[in-house]
């Protein structure tokens, strides 16, 4: 097992592991709870966890293991474009449609030459 798919399986599971605690706690303290100060406390950490779970707060915690990122940078900018393609298409700009024909075989060529390269 590569270092890469251990580190993005650490993630995942990080990120569940955080998601579930933090449903845990709040289901709980929900049920069982008398006093209204604890269940408030315990229930914002419980809600804390859940959000650090569901938006990935523990990724910064976690080390980047990417090295092609020139490659990364190019099919960034190709999906963005695609995006615009659609726009004009729905829009019925046949001339911005053209444009983007265009544009996007120079983006296949720039992701050609992007890959393989860990430097800008």
């Amino acid at each position: 097992m590569s270092k890469k798919l251990s580190m993005g399986r650490l993630r995942e599971a990080l990120q569940t592991t955080l998601t579930v605690v933090g449903i845990v706690l709040v289901l709980a303290m929900v049920a069982t709870a008398t006093d209204s100060l604890w269940l408030v406390g315990i229930v914002v950490v419980g809600l804390l966890l859940l959000e650090a779970g569901v938006w990935g707060l523990a990724d910064p915690l976690l080390p980047d293991d990417r090295s092609y990122h020139p490659l990364r940078s190019k099919v960034d900018e190709f999906i963005g474009d695609v995006r615009r393609l659609n726009e004009r298409a729905v829009a019925g700009e046949e001339a911005g449609v053209e444009r983007m024909r265009e544009r996007l075989h120079r983006r296949v060529d720039d992701i050609f030459e992007a890959a393989g390269k860990t430097e800008e």
